[in-house]
């Protein structure tokens, strides 16, 4: 499959549509690089015609995280973007943390991507040009794995998931669990009081939720490059048989929602 690379350009007369954006990093553990990328993405939005803001969200992290969340914050506002963060006290998991920045979110479209830009940024224009325009209220990049083989378990995992959903939860889009989502805030948020897994289930339950609730749900393609010198927050064969065993409880539970 060849990565299709969209365009780092949104039309200014779809930018006047959206008021502006507000970006969630949440952030766990990412001490080395979360000052770095964030200067990378505020470059990124500075070039565009979008009004910016970035949240970030630090989940009680075990190591330095705070005290570069709160140095990437000085960096982004030198570079001419809104930025705070809000610090939780207790580690509350990934959907938590997301949670948390939309809720104080003031964009017309509000998203997230995983701040160890392992998924490709440069689609996030386009991302939010199809919610400003009115074509999606929910935007969920998929991926295309670039490096595989750098921790093909993962790789094996994360398709062997893809599949399970497709044939238990058919969706408009197959790859839930991807560290780049975009929404319309005022549609989203309805949403956000049903989608109450805290952790990485989240993923899966807020793309469920928003097609369950009459959300135009779709998706667009982003190359995924693993970085074989980050350790990762996910462990893999725990991760999943965990991942496994929240989906069956999801599917009784919503079953028994529809009755």
């Amino acid at each position: 499959m060849q990565l299709v690379r969209t365009p780092t350009y949104i039309d200014p007369q779809e930018a006047k549509k959206c008021l502006d954006f507000s970006l969630i990093i949440p952030a766990y553990k990412d001490a080395p690089h979360i000052v770095a990328n964030s200067m990378i993405l505020a470059g990124y939005f500075h070039a565009s015609a979008l009004q910016v803001e970035f949240i970030f969200v630090e989940d009680a992290s075990p190591d330095t995280t705070l005290e570069e969340v709160k140095k990437a914050v000085e960096g982004v506002q030198s570079a001419g973007i809104t930025a705070r963060f809000i610090a939780h006290r207790h580690n509350q998991g990934r959907g938590a943390a997301v949670r948390s920045g939309i809720a104080v979110a003031k964009g017309t479209c509000v998203g997230f991507i995983d701040i160890d830009l392992e998924h490709e940024y440069q689609p996030l224009l386009t991302a939010i040009e199809k919610i400003c325009s009115g074509k999606l209220d929910v935007v969920v990049g998929q991926r295309h794995s670039i490096n595989p083989l750098t921790k093909p378990l993962r790789w094996v995992l994360s398709y062997g998931y893809r599949f399970l959903l497709r044939v238990v939860m058919p969706l408009p889009v197959g790859d839930t669990e991807a560290g780049f989502k975009i929404f319309r805030r005022e549609k989203i948020l309805s949403v956000l009081e049903k989608a109450q897994n805290p952790g990485w289930f989240w993923d899966t339950e807020i793309v469920h939720r928003s097609h369950q609730s009459g959300l135009r749900v779709g998706g667009i393609p982003i190359g995924f490059t693993q970085n074989p010198n980050k350790a990762s927050t996910v462990f893999a064969v725990k991760d999943s048989l965990e991942y496994l065993k929240t989906l069956i409880l999801y599917l009784w539970k919503i079953k028994h929602e529809s009755k």
